[in-house]
């Protein structure tokens, strides 16, 4: 009798627990679904981003495996987060501005209206939530940041990078910190004859203008979309700015050869040392991920167009190692025939100055430049370099904010080639030897 009701207790428990067991058994496999719906989209996201970057630099890394799926999620979670922070923090330094705005967009409208002859309707004023101290003083602070870095670069970046900022956070500001409140309704049977206008005037207007908003906001994502899929890979190290790279012999010969074909001048300031192989200033613009990787010289600050004369190298990715830099002496190097029409000043000296030394421009007033000439040990190039001398050095005053132009003319045991052109081709020999009389310009005064 009591073995019969054990066995009758043993078989009413599972019935207890089953519900129990099963509700867990669903949560954990609704959970794993959404993670494992989650996950793939990752990946298509970032498969789309890294196909774009591909597209763009007309490269092909080749090697990529089923393994290489975390990297790619990596990359999508890399994007969304720093269009996040782009979002937040464009939200909160729009947060003093967005009253005026708003009043400002309301005289507008109404003046709109009134110049078509039309009494206003469908208006709509933004109002607080809550007002915030603490968001309205932090929104002060990163505008402050942001103009005390927009002073310091190039006019046509710092415009550019106002109005996506502002654009990025107006409409999400309002999303967050404000609500938006219909001020005057729609004109009574007034209906849009467009049924896209009708459906999106039939919608509350906190609805409508988070609608334009994303609308708005995705759009200049897409616009910005480079520099975001830049900043991306950049943060995850697929992508290395202004770096130094260790090439086998072959590339590096093979860059050298044709960046003096170009009319640029590899490792400004340095000459070029047999047996070492070292490029300086060098993107990476993609490693690791694959078999190959890109390299691009001169190296470009995001956001900045590509000079004329940039070269691109595709190399295994075992072959080259980065060498991040020290701290260096601002210098560049320019050819002669680049500034120089004989012994004057060429038209277009002025705008590739600009282009090289990108260190000089927004200067604060008293800085000192060093202007080293290398020239031949003859009397006649001397004349020369003297003459070319004074109107770079009357250039440099006008374009810069500098005080003082150290001029060095270097000839004889002072003239430090760059390369020996001996050991070259013939084709290449007159590139060569324009590099050897190179005029180095350096940030600071002389130091002997």
């Amino acid at each position: 009798m009591r073995d019969q009701n054990t066995q009758e207790n043993l078989s009413e428990a599972p019935s207890n627990l089953a519900p129990a067991f099963q509700k867990v058994i669903a949560a954990i496999e609704f959970c794993t679904k959404v993670l494992g719906f989650g996950y793939l989209l990752t990946l298509i996201f970032g498969g789309l981003l890294m196909s774009v970057y591909f597209f763009r630099h007309s490269f092909n890394p080749g090697g990529i495996s089923a393994s290489d799926a975390l990297t790619i999620a990596l990359l999508t979670f890399a994007f969304v987060g720093i269009l996040a922070a782009l979002v937040v923090f464009g939200a909160i330094g729009c947060y003093p501005w967005l009253p005026v705005a708003m009043a400002a967009w309301r005289r507008l409208e109404t003046a709109w209206k009134r110049w078509r002859s039309a009494e206003p309707s469908g208006l709509v004023m933004f109002e607080w939530k809550r007002r915030s101290y603490g968001y309205f003083s932090l929104g002060i602070i990163i505008d402050a940041g942001i103009v005390f870095l927009l002073i310091k670069a190039p006019l046509p970046i710092a415009l550019q990078f106002c109005v996506t900022f502002l654009c990025f956070g107006f409409f999400p500001c309002i999303a967050i910190f404000g609500k938006p409140v219909q001020v005057s309704p729609w004109r009574s049977g007034y209906m849009p004859d467009n049924p896209v206008d009708r459906w999106y005037q039939q919608l509350p207007p906190s609805l409508r203008i988070l609608f334009a908003g994303s609308v708005v906001t995705g759009g200049l994502a897409l616009v910005a979309l480079p520099d975001l899929q830049d900043l991306s890979l950049k943060s995850i190290g697929f992508r290395k700015d202004q770096v130094d790279v260790r090439l086998k012999k072959e590339d590096y010969d093979f860059l050298v050869t044709q960046s003096m074909i170009a009319g640029s001048v590899v490792n400004d300031c340095e000459p070029i040392i047999s047996g070492e192989f070292l490029v300086r200033r060098v993107d990476v613009l993609w490693q690791k991920f694959g078999t190959q990787a890109l390299l691009r010289y001169p190296a470009v600050p995001i956001g900045q167009p590509e000079p004329a004369g940039g070269l691109r190298l595709e190399v295994p990715n075992s072959d080259f190692k980065l060498v991040h830099p020290n701290a260096r002496r601002r210098c560049a190097e320019v050819l002669g025939a680049d500034l120089f029409d004989k012994a004057g000043i060429k038209a277009t000296a002025a705008a590739t100055l600009q282009q090289k030394l990108t260190f000089l421009q927004n200067l604060s007033g008293g800085s000192s430049v060093t202007v080293r000439m290398y020239s031949p040990a003859d009397t006649k190039a001397s004349m020369l370099r003297t003459a070319q001398g004074a109107a770079l050095r009357k250039l440099l005053l006008d374009t810069f904010a500098v005080s003082t132009v150290d001029l060095i003319l270097a000839q004889g045991t002072e003239n430090r080639v760059k390369w020996d052109c001996d050991s070259l081709p013939p084709e290449i020999t007159g590139h060569c030897q324009n590099a050897n009389t190179r005029i180095e310009i350096a940030l600071g005064a002389s130091e002997n």
